[in-house]
């Protein structure tokens, strides 16, 4: 049964693994690993520092020519202005001392122009950036986002739980042949209708409703849909657990798409040798 969804009905669930444990776990895991691709501004930084590298080593070898014949032709000249070579004169260590400190010249020049505070200065910069994308209201978690998001010009988003509260409510109601806009009032509502209303609502329902140990508030927990309707019942002035009492339920017609309605047949407990089958139906589109 592993990766099956539910399509209908109720039933009880045994959950014998959770997050990377379970196969859906494995997918988003692999789905969700750093594949080590890099961004335009990387590879355009990559670009920039192997090309002054380039020309970096490429000037210190010509420096390094350059100074080698200078040398050795006898155009290099000590603090007192005199060659620092003579063919035939100038000692093997002499002339091995003079190599090596144009070697340290040249190998100054490369490291000269290796940009080593280029990445600190991006990093800084997309962090700035970051600052000023939060200032809007835009959360980027990471850093290497900010040269994507900067430039987005339209951004696709799910509104539920992101631009809206992902809280329904019930804001129209069609009851005993009359539309009610807004439905959380009684007046006008015969007393039979609202009873049927919230002992429909009350048992046709997988939600709950309970008393806050804090604040004291009623506290609804559920699906969406059923926490809509539930709030709207407790408006109506629907006791929960009261209306659950009264009844039980013998069998539930479950939610269905192509029905788009569900229901309960119930057996109420003020009658103990009959039977009453109550089918209650909830449209979805409530």
């Amino acid at each position: 049964m592993s990766g099956c969804k539910v399509a209908d009905g109720y039933g009880t669930m045994l959950v014998t693994a959770v997050g990377l444990n379970t196969e859906w776990g494995l997918v988003m895991a692999t789905i969700s690993e750093d594949n080590g691709e890099e961004t335009p501004l990387q590879v355009r930084l990559n670009g920039v520092a192997t090309f002054i590298g380039k020309v970096g080593l490429a000037v210190a070898v010509l420096v390094f020519l350059i100074l080698i014949i200078r040398f050795f032709t006898g155009h290099t000249e000590d603090k007192y202005g005199k060659p620092m070579f003579k063919a035939g004169k100038t000692s093997v260590g002499d002339a091995f001392n003079g190599i090596v400190k144009i070697f340290a010249i040249a190998v100054t020049i490369v490291v000269v122009a290796v940009p080593e505070g280029l990445p600190l200065a991006v990093t800084l910069t997309l962090a700035y950036s970051m600052r000023k994308m939060m200032a809007d209201k835009a959360l980027v978690r990471r850093l290497s986002a900010c040269e994507t998001m900067g430039s987005a010009t339209t951004i696709c988003s799910d509104k539920t739980g992101t631009l809206t509260l992902n809280q329904m409510t019930v804001v129209k109601a069609f009851i005993a042949g009359e539309s009610r806009e807004p439905p959380d009032t009684t007046e006008g509502l015969p007393p039979v209708i609202q009873a049927l209303l919230v002992e429909g609502i009350s048992q046709n329902t997988t939600g709950s409703v309970c008393k806050s140990k804090g604040s004291g508030e009623m506290e609804v927990t559920g699906s969406p849909t059923e926490k809509a309707i539930l709030s709207w019942a407790l408006k109506l002035g629907m006791n929960f657990d009261d209306e659950r009492s009264k009844s039980s339920v013998l069998h539930v017609f479950t939610f269905n798409s192509e029905k788009k309605r569900g229901g309960v047949a119930l057996k109420r407990e003020a009658f103990s040798s009959l039977t009453l089958l109550l089918a209650l139906f909830l449209n979805s589109n409530a």
